[in-house]
């Protein structure tokens, strides 16, 4: 189960159908997690009506990464709740998340967190049928401008 910054549960019924962008990071990151948000923050901009498109961003330190840490940290970096999650919950859930879902955690069994693969500048575009389209360097504008074209070329097929 996992839960985004106004504590809403978010579940695969929540985005069913819907354009997803995903990544992890973690609040207190100094690194590659600020740059990815602002970018972000672009690509959020450039669907900011469209519902067929949502984000989600993923803690890789859900301990620290409370409900009401997340809540601040979207505040102070006026991110909308509505389209973009921020998602906590256990380890063993957003590890096998990561690993299983996105393919972006190693499966060596390293164990996973703040410093695995999945704490990364990678960003996953998921169509609306569930199906893994595309990974992007989250850090480098001209690979969010891909994205968002990417996200376009998607909605225009209108394919589920």
């Amino acid at each position: 189960m996992l839960h985004d910054q106004d504590g809403a549960l978010v579940t695969e019924r929540t985005i069913a159908g819907r354009v997803t962008i995903a990544n992890f990071f973690y609040t207190q990151c100094g690194d590659i997690c600020p740059m990815t948000r602002g970018n972000l923050q672009r690509v959020a901009v450039a669907f900011a009506t469209d519902d067929r498109v949502v984000l989600l961003s993923h803690t890789v330190s859900p301990v620290a990464d409370s409900t009401a840490q997340l809540a601040s940290y979207a505040e102070e970096h006026s991110i909308p709740a509505r389209r973009w999650h921020l998602l906590g919950g256990a380890d063993t859930t957003l590890g096998r998340l990561a690993r299983d879902g996105y393919f972006l955690a190693e499966p060596s069994g390293r164990g996973w967190g703040v410093d695995t693969l999945a704490h990364t500048e990678r960003v996953v575009l998921v169509d609306a049928d569930g199906h893994l389209r595309g990974v992007y360097n989250g850090t480098l504008a001209p690979e969010m401008q891909n994205l968002v074209a990417d996200v376009r070329t998607l909605l225009a097929s209108g394919s589920r």
